[in-house]
Parts: structure tokens; sequence; C-alpha cells
């Protein structure tokens, strides 16, 4: 780890101060890691980090607090019939136009593809929805300039609150893509609150159960290895082995990892997966 010095640079090993061309360097990959290259918002992990924070925040002092994920609508008809380059610059100007309907302490990042995610600290349910109605009014205001020509765009909304104890960033973020879905579903250009019932709410405890097991299997040393061959359909003969993730349960059972891959990616518990077989 690099140490700080006097005037703001960074210190190389034994006090050597680097070359500006090194610090450029650095302070490029800061930004792959951080930032989205199109659009120059947070990247889905900087905005998973900064959901993480704000739970932590809830659970010490409740306030209340809101994931949106907006994303435009009929995209894959704009970029075909535009062009993929007016579909990044509409990417860009949704984005900058939220930009202006966010507050000072409101955070954004691009979930991915067409989809942006808004943090809303200090929003309960109850301002959700002059929220929502403020971007969707800027989205729709005017068509977007493009090079293919003007592109008249909408959104979609969907919510997520962070009301239940125990949420990951990882399920906040699942379910304002679900309710997005919801509000696509619904017609576009609208906004839908997520509602847990039941059936979700059932299979949600269950992921958390998988979850548990897997961190089981991890101290007990039961994540093993597949190899299984990939053949040349031309000579017959093994080009390759993929290495495939397999966990044997309290049974003797080996399980497949898509058995409880995506459980433990919903809890946030896939980073412990991945070290453990980086020391395998």
């Amino acid at each position: 780890m690099s140490a700080s010095v006097a005037g703001g640079g960074t210190a190389a090993p034994g006090g050597v101060q680097p070359s500006a061309a090194v610090r450029d360097r650095q302070r490029r990959l800061e930004d792959r890691v951080n930032y989205d290259e199109l659009t120059g918002h947070f990247n889905r992990a900087r905005l998973r980090e900064a959901i993480e924070r704000a739970i932590a925040a809830e659970r010490r002092r409740p306030v209340a607090a809101a994931l949106m994920a907006v994303g435009i609508d009929r995209m894959a008809a704009l970029n075909e019939r535009l062009g993929r380059d007016a579909g990044d610059t509409v990417l860009i100007e949704i984005g900058s136009r939220l930009d202006d309907c966010l507050r000072v302490s409101d955070l954004i990042g691009r979930l991915g593809g067409d989809r942006y995610g808004i943090l809303l600290p200090q929003c309960s349910e109850a301002d959700v929805p002059a929220a929502a109605q403020k971007i969707l009014e800027a989205v729709r205001a005017a068509p977007v300039a493009t090079l293919g020509g003007p592109a008249a765009v909408t959104v979609s909304i969907g919510v997520a609150s962070f009301c239940d104890r125990g949420s990951t960033a990882h399920e906040i973020i699942g379910r304002a893509e679900t309710a997005l879905a919801d509000a696509k579903a619904a017609g576009r250009d609208c906004h839908v609150h997520f509602r847990a019932d039941a059936t979700l709410r059932e299979s949600e405890d269950r992921g958390t159960e998988i979850a548990e097991a897997v961190q089981a299997a991890l101290r007990q040393n039961r994540i093993a290895f597949a190899f299984q061959p990939v053949v040349s359909a031309q000579s017959g003969a093994v080009e390759y082995y993929e290495c495939l993730l397999r966990l044997r349960d309290e049974t003797g059972r080996l399980q497949p990892a898509g058995e409880f891959i995506e459980a433990v990616e919903r809890v946030g518990s896939i980073r412990l997966v991945d070290r453990h077989i980086l020391g395998m």
C-alpha cells in the first residue's frame, strides 16, 4: 500500500516520487475500477458498495432510504433504428438529466446496459412518488439529439425501500430491478414500488439457508473441483479442461455451482467463495 506524502502525491517504495506517467496510469486504473467508462458515473460495483454503507448506516440509526432502478424504455429498438452510437448518446444524456433531478445527498451509478441505479438516503416511501415523477417528466420533456436524428425517450422506474432488517445490497438491487420489470410490463413511462409477497419472502429465506450451508462447507473444506474435458470436434482429442465448482453436502452428494451460487451472490457472500477457490 502506497503512503501519502506532503503535497498530496503518492510515495513509491524507497520514498521515490512516481513519475507523472505512473501517476496518470494509476489514476486511469482507479477510474476503471470505480467508474463506468461510457457515462462517467459510478459502476455497478461502486454503487453496490454505497448501498452496503447505506444499509450499515440504517442499522445504526434507522433512517428511511430507497434505491431506484431507472431503465430506458425500448433501448433495443432505438439502437436498431438509429444505431448504437445514438444509443450511447441517449445513455449519456439521460444520465445527465438524472443528475439534474438529484439532491446533493443522492448517488447515481450505472447498473448495466440501459439501467441506472439511484440511491436515495433519507427518502421515505411517501417521498418516492414525487421523486419518481420528477425523473419521468425530466426525461420525457424533450427528445435527445443524436447523429441519427432526434430520439423521443422515456424511462421506467422500479423502487425498493430499505425496510427489511437483514437485507443485503444484492437483495435491494434485485428488488428494485424486479419492480423495474413490473413497471415495463405495466406499460412503461411509470414507476412501481417493490412489494414482497409471501412466496418471495419464502424464496429469500431459502436463499439465506443455502448461503449459510455454503459457508459451513467452506469452513469444513467440502468444496471441490470437477474437471470437464473440452474435445475437438475435428480430431476428437481433449484440448483442455474446464474447472467446475462442486460442493459436497452433509449427505455426501456433490452439488453443482448452479444450485447455490445465485443464493451466495444474493446475500453478498460471493467474495468468501472467491477467496477460498483462489486459495485452492
